[in-house]
């Protein structure tokens, strides 16, 4: 046992073991009988003080008992590194903390804090083995006393998880705790893990982004130290900025990829287009074969390049010349200028398809 109660202050062992004289001070209150079980309601509350070379400094009770902070030690015996050093940690930061406060009945709060404000705060750690029954019982009843709870999970931190695809106390968590999100503790008491989903929804064209990166859960990676209570809640220094950020980067990300995507479409849109001009323009190059045109693909160029395009074909007075947009093409006989049919006069005749006289020749 950890905790003891001696002339109405409680005791904790491994605080005892680090003065001599204070120590010696509970040795000699021990075999006096004078240390007592912190449980009220013990039925042998008379405990011993125990020290050796080989196991930490612990209390015990001198007789056989039926009493609710044995059961709580057993039941939470792996917990017992890291409550103290929890308990450390946060006496280090000046918060009025205690550990192992029995307020509920027969169940004992790891740590337990009291504000300035008046209102109290639980601490309680959980594995993987915390079912909804525990959570459900153990909530209810601080709610009851008015007392806000945070649940701290131990497991191997920094590993990739899923909201969907985890046990029950960590989705309890990531969804009704205080801030929504999922603390997990290591082994070795010092690395801690903070997860928070992303509440938003990527969707495009009806399909769900896949994040290229940036996962639905968002995970940062503190040490012991950096744990603090803010507004009632349990959380590590620097991470709402870092969940901020990652929100806004994924944001940019999931807009760019929109835009990408929006890109890809105008750009098929396009080619599309000129696939289908370019048939049109096959089309009506085929047409004017069938007619005996010499048509030239010139698409898009203004009338100046039309004109340049033109040029190594007119002089042929084989087959009439028109461009890609049915514009017939005519050199002057008299001024040698190259020009759209509907600068001539006249034009055409056996052996003079592509010639005739242009309106600035006539009027001369």
């Amino acid at each position: 046992m950890e905790n003891a109660i001696w002339n109405g202050k409680r005791l904790l062992a491994f605080e005892i073991a680090k003065d001599y004289y204070t120590e010696k001070m509970i040795r000699k209150a021990s075999y006096q009988g004078e240390l007592l079980c912190p449980d009220p309601q013990c039925k042998s509350p008379v405990l011993k003080y125990c020290h050796g070379e080989i196991r930490e400094p612990y209390f015990a009770h001198r007789d056989d008992t039926q009493c609710d902070y044995i059961q709580y030690e057993k039941s939470s015996g792996v917990f017992h590194g890291l409550r103290l050093a929890l308990y450390e940690h946060f006496q280090a930061c000046d918060y009025t903390v205690q550990m192992e406060v029995k307020v509920l009945d027969h169940h004992y709060s790891h740590l337990f804090f009291e504000w300035e404000d008046g209102n109290k705060t639980a601490l309680e750690l959980g594995t993987k083995s915390t079912n909804l029954k525990d959570v459900e019982q153990i909530c209810a009843q601080y709610k009851e006393k008015d007392i806000s709870v945070s649940w701290l999970v131990v497991d191997q931190p920094g590993k990739p998880i899923k909201e969907e695809h985890t046990y029950f106390l960590k989705r309890f968590c990531l969804n009704e705790s205080a801030n929504r999100s999922l603390l997990v503790l290591g082994y070795d008491g010092e690395t801690i893990t903070q997860y928070k989903e992303d509440p938003n929804s990527y969707m495009v064209d009806g399909r769900k982004w896949g994040g290229q990166g940036y996962p639905a859960l968002f995970s940062y990676k503190a040490h012991l130290t950096h744990l603090y209570f803010e507004d009632g809640a349990l959380t590590t220094m620097g991470f709402q900025e870092a969940y901020e950020t990652f929100l806004k980067e994924k944001q940019t990300a999931f807009e760019n990829y929109k835009q990408q995507i929006e890109n890809d479409k105008k750009q098929l849109e396009d080619a599309k287009e000129q696939l289908q001009r370019r048939y049109e323009e096959l089309q009506k190059e085929r047409e004017n074969r069938k007619n005996g045109f010499l048509v030239v693909n010139s698409h898009g160029q203004d009338y100046e390049e039309l004109k340049q395009s033109i040029l190594p074909y007119i002089n042929q007075q084989e087959k009439p010349v028109k461009d890609a947009e049915e514009n017939r093409w005519i050199r002057c006989e008299f001024c040698g200028e190259v020009k759209q049919d509907g600068e001539f006069v006249s034009y055409g005749g056996k052996g003079r398809v592509n010639l005739g006289k242009c309106k600035a020749c006539e009027s001369k």
